[in-house]
């Protein structure tokens, strides 16, 4: 059982007849690795899709993230243990601000995809939404925000896109094809050769699908049409389970947590064994 924001209470039956497989979506994965969740599942029969997130920002933007070094670790390891194909490495968003440049985030790019190359072939890249809460968070560590999708603030998007080029012909070096979620400009900037990426993706859940039959169930899954529509979201039909205000990372830029003191209240009375994720 899982409330969804702005709404009731819904029931989700995880009986492995009911789920054609798990997207998760994750930049600490050391609970699913340490305890054995993941090969708990596997051995079960459940078939997984992983969202790794590993942009190493300073703790400025990333206060309670993970080192870089502990998370390329783990990425490593999920993917000599699953497949490499069971593994999306997510370099996103990526912020533009008075806190930092993109020539640093194309550094940081560079340096990731030398300690990942090889361990996957994806990589989802977007530029962060300037949301109003988002905004407002990092105004009140002195940060200002920029929109160089749209031209608004000292970076233009002459500057993104001369930065998007370079990032790409890295990532191909490495036989690591970029994709972007919700970023139209991007995707239809034909000189930049970066696909429409979908979180769900009926493709890639596709290739790690054990069973045939529920194989062709996620290849025939319809687009979920009720996600992000103004910004051209491309997820087929899923259902989250997820719950806002729960994650105790704190990052600045973040949409999913309005109220850190809520996330982290929620985060630390979570009942692992209770039928809700949080009670209120």
């Amino acid at each position: 059982m899982y409330q969804p924001p702005m709404s009731r209470a819904k029931m989700v039956s995880l009986a492995l007849e009911d789920v054609l497989a798990f997207v998760f979506w994750s930049r600490n994965y050391v609970a699913m690795i340490d305890k054995g969740y993941l090969v708990q599942l596997k051995q079960t029969g459940y078939d997984f899709f992983m969202h790794f997130t590993i942009v190493s920002y300073p703790p400025l933007l990333d206060p309670h993230v993970i080192s870089l070094e502990r998370a390329v670790d783990q990425f490593r390891f999920l993917s000599e243990t699953f497949g490499k194909n069971t593994l999306c490495w997510r370099f996103d968003p990526i912020v533009v601000s008075s806190a930092n440049t993109l020539d640093e985030r194309l550094e940081t790019f560079q340096k990731l995809v030398k300690l990942l190359g090889g361990y996957t072939n994806r990589c989802i890249i977007s530029i962060m939404d300037v949301y109003k809460k988002t905004h407002q968070n990092m105004a009140k560590l002195g940060i200002e925000c920029y929109d160089p999708i749209n031209d608004v603030g000292p970076v233009s998007w002459k500057d993104l896109k001369h930065a998007l080029k370079q990032m790409v012909s890295i990532a191909n070096g490495a036989g690591i094809q970029i994709y972007t979620c919700c970023e139209r400009k991007i995707r239809d900037d034909a000189e930049l050769n970066i696909k429409q990426g979908h979180c769900i993706d009926r493709t890639w859940i596709s290739e790690i699908i054990q069973d045939p039959h529920k194989r062709e169930q996620v290849l025939d899954l319809p687009r979920d049409f009720g996600q992000r529509k103004e910004f051209d979201c491309g997820c087929f039909k899923s259902v989250d389970i997820g719950v806002y205000d729960t994650c105790p990372h704190g990052c600045t830029y973040c949409y999913a947590n309005e109220n850190k003191e809520l996330a982290m209240k929620r985060y630390t009375s979570h009942n692992p064994s209770g039928e809700m994720i949080v009670k209120s």
